[in-house]
Parts: structure tokens; sequence; C-alpha cells
């Protein structure tokens, strides 16, 4: 009895650990940050990047849907990228940006590759989301088998402009002068109740 008890934990146990097992597993297409506040007029970076840490990847392809009421794309770089080659240069078109590479033998097996990075800039307040609209990521086995299993954009909050406040005084500003010449000495007495000050 108390066996078939053990056995029956073991069992709901290994039936829990599956899905949160496959998840670490997945090979993903995903942006980083994919959140945060920014400011009109401010530029900040998007970065497109592959986890694949189980197989080995040599090549992958998405289009990303850019918010172009929101933000406008001002640069790309492929710098810092896993992948070296570029059948077609990464270009955009409308409101959608489409890029394609990869990569010699034996490939890419990691979580944090970088595919690309986007610079945005700013144009208006609102709420910003960039969003996969498809994507492969092909695993390097003889066959360029699909194994690409999730794809995480980004919504980001933008802010209208920062007002800066009025800059303090720096100092008080100096008394005037004041003289007379009717009365021009302070510290004497004079008979007469009218005088005339400069």
């Amino acid at each position: 009895m108390l066996r078939k008890k053990v056995y029956s934990l073991i069992f709901i146990f290994v039936i829990w650990l599956a899905p949160v097992s496959g998840l670490a597993a997945a090979t993903t297409l995903y942006l980083e940050p994919a959140s945060g506040n920014f400011s009109i007029g401010e530029v900040f970076p998007v970065t497109v990047k592959v986890s694949s840490p189980v197989e080995f990847i040599n090549a992958a392809q998405t289009i990303i849907k850019l918010p172009n009421q929101f933000l406008s794309l001002q640069s790309f770089t492929v710098e810092d990228s896993i992948f070296t080659l570029w059948p077609d240069e990464p270009v955009l078109k409308n409101e959608r940006f489409i890029l394609s590479g990869g990569l010699p033998q034996p490939g890419f097996k990691g979580e944090k590759g970088n595919i690309l990075t986007l610079y945005f800039k700013v144009e208006r307040s609102g709420t910003a989301r960039i969003n996969f609209v498809s994507g492969s990521a092909h695993a390097n086995d003889g066959r360029g088998t699909n194994i690409l299993d999730n794809m995480i954009g980004g919504t980001y909050t933008l802010l209208p402009t920062a007002v800066s406040p009025p800059a303090a005084a720096s100092g008080l500003p100096q008394a005037p002068t004041i003289s007379s010449l009717t009365h021009p000495d302070q510290s004497s007495w004079y008979q007469g109740d009218k005088g005339f000050f400069v």
C-alpha cells in the first residue's frame, strides 16, 4: 500500500514537471527588453534574440510588426549577431521588419543569442507593441527542421516629454542705491519736511 502511494506521488511529480522542463527547453524568438518606459524624443534599443538550449540551430527567419504610429525605426545593427550569413539584407517594408540569417557548422545552441538590434525613436505617447508575425528556427540536423516553439514580443510605455522646472535664481538682486539732493547726509536732521530723492 505504501509503495503504491510512493509511485503515485512520483508519477504526479513527473507529470507536473514535464511542462516546466518543456518550456525551459523550448526554442524561442524573443525581444530584450520586453518592456520599459520611454519618453518622446528618446531613442532606445530592442534586441531580437533566440533561445535554443537543447538543439543546435543554423538559421532563423522572422517578420516583426512595428507600431509606426508610436515609434520610428532609426537604424539597426548586426554587429553582435550570432549570425554571419545573411541571404537577404534585413529590411523594413511598411510596418514589417523582415530578417533572415544563418551561421556555419556547428550552429548555435544557448539561451541568449543576439540576432539583431533595432533602434527606435519615440514619436508620441501611448502603448507600443512590437509583435512577431511569423518566424522559424531551423535545426542543424541536415534537414533544416523548423524547431521554433515560441515567439514573444514586447510592450512599451511611451511617456510625454518631461517639462523641466525653471532654474532657481543663483542669488538675490542687489538693493537699489537711493540718494537725496535736498537731504544728502542721512545722519543729520533737516528742518524742512519735503525732500527730493533719486
